[in-house]
């Protein structure tokens, strides 16, 4: 497991989170039409605050933002944000208030490095 502790700042730790990737498809019609989300449990994240700027680009949406969060994976798992044909993906983690679950709005994800940076917003 990837533990950055003593090398970054108290911010910046190690948690085990559950991702929801939900799948299902547009009709002809232009409606989603979900199945069952594919749930993969046990994913080592390092999660920390979002950047100020990072607030204020995502902001602008129309959409009030609860809190934002940067996440690390480094085990090939790739996150998808919403996007055509696809809702975006969950994950379910302790950010320090409990288990909560978060929403992928935006991902730099590299597969080729097993590399992915996301980042999450917590749903109500």
């Amino acid at each position: 497991m990837l533990d950055f502790f003593g090398h970054i700042d108290s911010t910046f730790r190690t948690n085990t989170a559950t991702l929801y990737r939900v799948s299902g498809g547009y009709s002809a019609a232009g409606i989603w039409e979900g199945e069952a989300p594919i749930v993969i449990s046990g994913l080592a994240i390092n999660d920390q605050p979002a950047t100020p700027s990072q607030i204020k680009w995502l902001s602008p949406g129309g959409e009030r933002n609860i809190e934002l969060r940067n996440v690390y994976l480094n085990d090939g798992t790739m996150l998808r944000p919403s996007g055509p044909g696809h809702a975006a993906d969950e994950l379910e983690f302790d950010a320090g208030f409990g288990m909560q679950r978060w929403k992928v709005v935006q991902a730099d994800c590299r597969p080729t490095r097993n590399y992915c940076q996301a980042v999450v917003e917590r749903l109500p």
